[in-house]
């Protein structure tokens, strides 16, 4: 029942994603613009975007919710919960390996034709993305809350 009170607060975290995505596009447009630091800069801005995202999904659901402790019990994972992640887990890993592996290609080639081609791919796959996030959301929401008793 835990695992469920846990996705169910999850699920109302759907704004975090949209933090770091507009995190990351302030910060790329600083770090790539401003400072004109190129890849490093680019990098830099999606790994602290990252990390701003990830402190604070742990600040609601550690210190707001209460959902999040340290404690032995809390983190001890049953058997029938690591089938429940495996079973849900391996096919989107491979799902999302091969996504990304295919825009490694993508990228590579559309690399091939210069700067400006691939500053203007970076801008429409970023608008692409935001556009999406809130669509993904709540598909994601809508097809996963039902599995946990979230309804």
């Amino acid at each position: 029942m835990r695992f469920g009170i846990f996705a169910a607060a999850a699920l109302r975290l759907g704004a975090m994603p949209l933090l770091s995505t507009l995190c990351n596009t302030v910060l790329d447009f600083v770090f790539v613009g401003r400072l004109k630091w190129n890849i490093l800069g680019a990098a830099w801005a999606s790994t602290i975007s990252q990390f701003v995202c990830f402190g604070l999904v742990w600040f609601v659901l550690a210190y707001k919710k209460g959902l999040m402790e340290f404690t032995h019990a809390f983190l001890k994972l049953c058997a029938s919960m690591l089938k429940m992640i495996l079973r849900l887990g391996v096919p989107s890993a491979v799902q999302m390996t091969i996504a990304g592996i295919s825009w490694l290609v993508v990228a590579f080639l559309i690399n091939q034709y210069g700067l400006e081609i691939s500053a203007g791919n970076w801008v429409s796959v970023r608008v692409k993305d935001l556009c999406q996030l809130f669509i993904s959301a709540m598909a994601s929401g809508n097809n996963d809350c039902p599995k946990f008793g979230c309804l």
